[in-house]
């Protein structure tokens, strides 16, 4: 699974050349998914609060969330003028979550 995140990471980077939004976006998501992925190798001192994970998510849970939400930020790249709109409401919504976890703590690692 994780040669898969990376590879669809590296999809969409590929991609996005000359689209800053979706470089920015898919930045961001890598981000937000490293740090859920510590959030669930620690459940003892941090929860998850995004419903769709529930409170103390699986690395496999987070790992298959990830790969679905990067696919679909993949397709809204390749949307054209409609996908303009989903990449800057991602980039806002991605970038208050890692700045959350960052002021908690919460690392962006492997």
């Amino acid at each position: 699974m994780k040669a898969a995140l990376l590879i669809l990471a590296a999809l969409i980077s590929a991609h996005c050349r000359a689209d800053d939004g979706c470089i920015a976006a898919a930045m961001l998501h890598t981000a937000d998914w490293l740090q859920t992925r510590q959030i669930a190798r620690d459940p003892d001192h941090w929860y998850e609060t995004n419903a769709l994970l529930g409170r103390h998510p699986s690395i496999g849970k987070v790992n298959n969330y990830f790969a679905l939400t990067g696919a679909l930020l993949y397709t809204a790249c390749e949307s054209g003028y409609g996908g303009k709109w989903v990449k800057y409401i991602w980039i806002a919504t991605e970038a208050g979550t890692v700045a959350h976890n960052l002021s908690a703590g919460i690392q962006v690692k492997w």
